[in-house]
């Protein structure tokens, strides 16, 4: 039974990517090829590694960066009224943004 659940990578751009857009199904064996030099690492360790194993722990920390910046804590906004919760909402989507700059994507869905 063959999966039509896809990884989509919008708008790859780091190294020799030049702005690619890739779908990868799940549950099913994939292989990436090409010249040397094509983007092969690039693409499956610098983009598509980092954002399955490394998005949640550098989101977390932006954020604890930020609020160390305005000397709160977290648990401080998260405790703390509606609109300070929204305030840790926007400092998340900005992370995830800063997150998708930093592996050369637009977005991964």
């Amino acid at each position: 039974m063959q999966s039509n659940i896809k990884l989509h990578i919008k708008k790859a751009s780091k190294h020799n990517l030049q702005g690619i857009d890739v779908d990868i199904r799940l549950g099913s064996f994939t292989i990436i090829t090409g010249p040397s030099g094509a983007g092969k690492t690039t693409l499956m360790y610098h983009t598509l590694f980092k954002f399955l194993n490394e998005k949640h722990q550098w989101v977390q920390s932006y954020i604890r960066l930020q609020l160390l910046k305005e000397g709160m804590s977290r648990s401080d906004i998260i405790q703390a009224s509606i609109v300070q919760r929204e305030k840790y909402e926007h400092l998340q989507k900005t992370a995830i943004q800063e997150f998708y700059k930093h592996i050369g994507v637009e977005t991964i869905t």
